[in-house]
Order: structure tokens, then C-alpha cells, then sequence
């Protein structure tokens, strides 16, 4: 999302202050983004229902066909006890897999067909 997320990086004291900025370059549609981080930037734990209606926000902005969904379970797997977030790649997949609030096809773009379809992958 272009925002910064801890770790390895320290949070910024709004992790969603520089949001505007990023919706503003939805209107290019050139622009796509990578999905991904957004429960470390949740204060609460699985499902991460506080961020749910800002990712809306960047879905609605964007559409889920400029939008590619990465795990960040590399960052995210360092997380100390005791944060919000702290689980495992399928609790990541889970968070896009599993959610309600995406319908069908913007699940399927998310995890997979964005890319292929960025990258000019085969089916």
C-alpha cells in the first residue's frame, strides 16, 4: 500500500495518514498495487474488522483487477507476542480467502488472476 508497516519498520503514529495520497493515483490507470500488510496495521485481532472498510476504500478506488494480494508472511511471521497480528500464512490467506466482505470475483482477482493478467501469465 505504499504505507509504512512494522516490522522492520517502526509504524507511523497514523499507519493510514498517507492513504489519500495513494487513492489519488487510482485515476491512473496504469497504477496497480500490491495488497498486502494490511493486518499489521490492525489494532485488533483476526479478522482485523478495523481495516476492513479502509481496504474498501482501496478496493473501490482501484478495482480488484489492479490489485495483487501478497501474504507478507515473512514480515508478518516476526510480529512479537502479544500484537494484534501474530498467526500463520493460512491466517493470511484466510484474511482474503475467507472474507465476506469481498465478493467472488474480486477474491479471485486478488489471489491470483491480477497478476496473471499483469504479467501476461497464461491461464
Amino acid at each position: 500500500f505504499g504505507l509504512r508497516q512494522y516490522p522492520p519498520l517502526a509504524m507511523d503514529s497514523d499507519p493510514w495518514e498517507k492513504l489519500p495520497g495513494l487513492l489519488a493515483i487510482a485515476r491512473f490507470s496504469n497504477v496497480a498495487v500490491k495488497f498486502c500488510g494490511a493486518q499489521l496495521l490492525s489494532k485488533q485481532p483476526y479478522p482485523h474488522a478495523d481495516v476492513i472498510p479502509i481496504l474498501r476504500r482501496v478496493i473501490d478506488a482501484f478495482g480488484a483487477d489492479r490489485l495483487t494480494w501478497a501474504s507478507d508472511f515473512t514480515r508478518l511471521r516476526m510480529v512479537p507476542e502479544g500484537e494484534p497480528w501474530r498467526g500463520t500464512y493460512a491466517d493470511a490467506l484466510r484474511f482474503i480467502g475467507d472474507a465476506d466482505w469481498l465478493s467472488a470475483d474480486e477474491r479471485t482477482a486478488l489471489l491470483g488472476q491480477t497478476a496473471r493478467t499483469l504479467l501476461g501469465w497464461p491461464r
